[in-house]
């Protein structure tokens, strides 16, 4: 808002947020992201249409990271990915391991070819703070979408092994960096 030609100087923006088909993970409807603050996500919405990669919920739960795929990361992150995995367990008594969400922003920029993608209408609700729809991605699903929906891409798909793959690798490969400066 403090620089209105910013969407025009950017070529695309990539954001990890929100959930198209899939259920929220802190409402029935909202990905924590898009919820916790709904107006920022709005606006990056409508401001970066048709330059705004959109990577929900429904792509990075199809990725279940294990114990095994970072066991070559470093401490910082193996520790937070423990804590992770514990209430990803608690919560959805899914225990196999778990999904890093923000990796695959990076993931899709170094690596697009794991994804499938589309294109979609959407709007972002804003409501009160609590309201299960405050944060929820709203889809333009009619065949003759309203031109005033901005149309994003969206991943829909993503390689779960190849992911979980390339993962561990870069893990591996920044570690052995660090040992060889030693």
């Amino acid at each position: 808002m403090l620089e209105p030609k910013l969407p025009t100087l950017l070529r695309s923006v990539i954001a990890m947020g929100g959930c198209i088909d899939a259920p929220g993970n802190v409402s029935p409807l909202a990905e924590a992201n898009f919820n916790h603050d709904a107006r920022a996500a709005r606006v990056v919405v409508k401001s970066f249409a048709e330059t705004l990669v959109l990577v929900p919920l429904d792509v990075t739960e199809q990725a279940i990271v294990t114990e095994a795929d970072v066991r070559h990361a470093p401490e910082i992150f193996t520790d937070a990915f423990a804590t992770f995995r514990g209430a990803h367990c608690d919560l959805l008594s899914a225990c196999e391991g778990a999904p890093v969400h923000d990796a695959h922003v990076v993931a899709f920029l170094t690596n697009p070819s794991l994804y499938e993608t589309k294109t979609i209408a959407i709007d972002v609700s804003v409501a009160q703070p609590g309201d299960d729809a405050h944060g929820m991605v709203v889809v333009d699903r009619r065949s003759w979408a309203d031109a005033t929906n901005p149309k994003v891409t969206v991943l829909t798909n993503v390689n779960a092994s190849e992911f979980r793959k390339e993962l561990a690798f870069r893990f591996r490969k920044n570690a052995m960096r660090y040992f060889t400066k030693y």
